[in-house]
């Protein structure tokens, strides 16, 4: 489940840079949480072409990240700011302060 979470989270950043066709297999394999063959079904194609769909865009959205790491940021970015709020709730503000501005120095922010 975790893979279906990462990838789900991956067409949420750059699913606009695939094809609509590759966003909508995707889209309803990962998001609607459809099997090969219920999507097969829905798109009007073989379960083999929902497969091969699956494999190539998902493949395009690696390859994103790993050149652009907008969601290894974003994660980044969560974390520490969880991390700020709870240090804010023991009444810690400076290290919550300080903990946010490193984080908005790292690469402009996110």
């Amino acid at each position: 489940m975790q893979d279906h979470f990462r990838i789900s989270l991956l067409l949420d950043f750059y699913g606009p840079l695939l094809t609509n066709r590759q966003f909508e297999v995707l889209d309803l394999y990962f998001n609607q949480d459809l099997s090969l063959g219920e999507a097969a079904d829905q798109l009007g194609i073989t379960r083999q072409g929902v497969h091969a769909y699956v494999r190539k865009a998902r493949s395009i959205l690696e390859g994103y990240e790993d050149k652009l790491g907008l969601v290894e940021r974003y994660e980044k970015g969560k974390a520490v700011m969880g991390i700020a709020l709870s240090r804010l709730d023991e009444a810690r503000v400076e290290d919550a302060k300080a903990l946010l501005k490193e984080l908005l120095a790292e690469d402009g922010g996110f």
